[in-house]
């Protein structure tokens, strides 16, 4: 099978899965390797996209933001150092940057290593001759000697070329790093939510006196979830709250699966699963 017509296979498979009894009676007599495999196909797609719509124009706002922040706060050719344990700007003595629930503050003027009264009821950091103050919003106090850190120079103009220098390495590298922690989370939860349901389905299953099996349950189950996880995605991005929509769409699906095995019973074995149909 060629790779287009694997992909039309599948994108079928995603299209019955939300809707076909007819389909889940080949899934429930087919395997659960092959069930698992379209649903990690499945999760990967759905994760391809979440980066591409969400990931990459959040990294790429920040980029910018970042880069139009420096110029916003700093004026052209500001210049700070550290050299020999000692702070240097040429911005003003007491210099102050809003960074939204905390404040940065320059002021060469403070010298020693004892905490400025005047910076008592702030939250934030406090950059001095000598020292780094800094005050958390529990009340709790760090203070760091300058003699601690390498020295250094950057002027605003360097800052701005090196966010535009790495601006794509640091985009891609962003991109890559949630998009690996969504799959595999995101996986992880589906499993897990697959398993229970799965269970709880064979359960109602022994009640009704059907013959399926675990696996055959789990195998419907990990196409089953394929609708639910699409209500989450399309209500994550427009922040709809509808508590239990998907876990009911899911419930639904398995629900209706034992209503048709029981009206027209299937027989292991008796159709291989051919997604193609």
């Amino acid at each position: 099978m060629t790779l287009k017509e694997r992909s039309v296979t599948f994108f079928r498979a995603v299209l019955r899965s939300c809707y076909d009894l007819e389909f889940y009676r080949r899934v429930r007599v087919g395997t659960v390797g092959a069930a698992l495999r379209y649903a990690v196909a499945f999760y990967l797609l759905l994760t391809l996209v979440f980066g591409l719509t969400v990931v990459l124009p959040g990294a790429l706002h920040l980029s910018r933001v970042t880069s139009d922040g420096i110029g916003d706060w700093l004026p052209p050719e500001s210049s700070f150092e550290i050299s020999h344990g000692q702070f240097g700007t040429n911005l003003p003595p007491g210099t102050e940057f809003d960074l939204g629930d905390v404040e940065l503050v320059m002021d060469q003027t403070v010298e020693g290593r004892e905490f400025p009264l005047f910076f008592d009821d702030r939250t934030g950091a406090l950059i001095g001759r000598d020292s780094i103050f800094a005050q958390r919003s529990d009340g709790r106090r760090e203070v760091t000697p300058l003699s601690d850190l390498p020295d250094f120079s950057v002027t605003r103009e360097e800052m701005q070329s090196t966010v535009a220098a790495w601006k794509w390495p640091i985009v891609g590298i962003a991109l890559v790093l949630v998009m690996m922690f969504k799959f595999v989370f995101g996986l992880l939860v589906l499993a897990t939510d697959v398993v229970v349901v799965s269970l709880l389905a064979l359960l109602l299953g022994r009640i009704l006196r059907l013959k399926l099996t675990y696996s055959q349950w789990l195998a419907v189950g990990l196409h089953a979830v394929t609708l639910p996880t699409l209500i989450d995605y399309v209500f994550g991005l427009f922040s709809l709250q509808v508590p239990f929509a998907s876990t009911v769409v899911f419930l639904m699906f398995m629900l209706a699966v034992a209503m048709d095995e029981r009206s027209r019973p299937t027989v292991s074995g008796q159709t291989s699963l051919d997604l193609s149909h």
